[in-house]
C-alpha cells in the first residue's frame, strides 16, 4: 500500500486559482499597409493567425478551468474518504464490526472541452503588373497599421508568458499538495 499524502484544503484552493488563471488576447487584426493584393492578403493572414490564437487562448482558458474543477472535486473526494475512513476506524474501535462497509463517495468530474476549430488561411493573391502594385501600394495607409499590429502582438507575447509564468505556479502547487 501506498502512502498518500494530500492537503485537500490547499488542493480546493489551487483548484481555484488554475480556474482563475489566464487572460485573453485583444483581437482586431491587421489592417493592410497599401490596397495591392500582397499587403491585403499579408494582412489577412496576420488577421487569421490573430484570430487562431485568440480560439486558442480561449480553448487554454476552457481546460484550465476544467482541470481546477477536477482538482477542487479531488480534493473534496480525498477529504469525504478521509471522513469516511476516520468514521470507519472510529465505528470499528466502539463495537465489534465484521466490515465498515464504507463507500466512497462519487463525485462527478466534468468533461473536458473540445479541440476548436483552426481558422482558414486566405488564398495568394493573383500577380498584377507593377505598374499596377506601385499605384495600390501607394494609394494604402502606409506602415502604421502593420508597426501597431506588432506592438499589439508584442503586448500580447508578454501577457502570454506572464500568463505562462502563473500556470507553471499552480501546476507547482498542485503538485506539492
Amino acid at each position: 500500500m501506498q502512502h498518500l499524502d494530500a492537503d485537500p484544503q490547499a488542493l480546493t484552493g489551487d483548484g481555484q486559482g488554475l480556474q482563475q488563471c489566464g487572460g485573453g488576447v485583444a483581437g482586431g487584426g491587421c489592417a493592410p499597409a497599401g490596397a495591392d493584393p500582397v499587403s491585403t492578403a499579408v494582412a489577412a493572414v496576420f488577421s487569421v493567425w490573430e484570430a487562431g490564437l485568440q480560439t486558442l487562448v480561449t480553448h487554454s482558458q476552457a481546460v484550465r478551468v476544467a482541470g481546477g474543477l477536477a482538482v477542487a472535486h479531488t480534493a473534496a473526494a480525498l477529504d469525504a474518504a478521509d471522513q469516511a475512513g476516520g468514521a470507519a476506524i472510529s465505528a470499528l474501535a466502539a463495537t465489534p464490526a465484521s466490515s465498515p462497509g464504507a463507500a466512497l463517495p462519487g463525485v462527478p468530474v466534468p468533461a473536458p472541452p473540445a479541440l476548436p476549430v483552426a481558422p482558414a488561411v486566405p488564398a495568394v493573391p493573383e500577380p498584377v503588373s507593377g505598374q499596377v502594385w506601385s499605384a495600390q501600394i501607394h494609394a494604402g495607409a502606409g506602415p502604421a497599421p502593420l508597426a501597431a499590429y506588432a506592438s499589439r502582438m508584442r503586448g500580447t507575447s508578454d501577457d502570454l508568458t506572464t500568463m505562462a509564468g502563473q500556470l507553471r505556479g499552480h501546476a507547482h502547487a498542485i503538485d506539492a499538495h
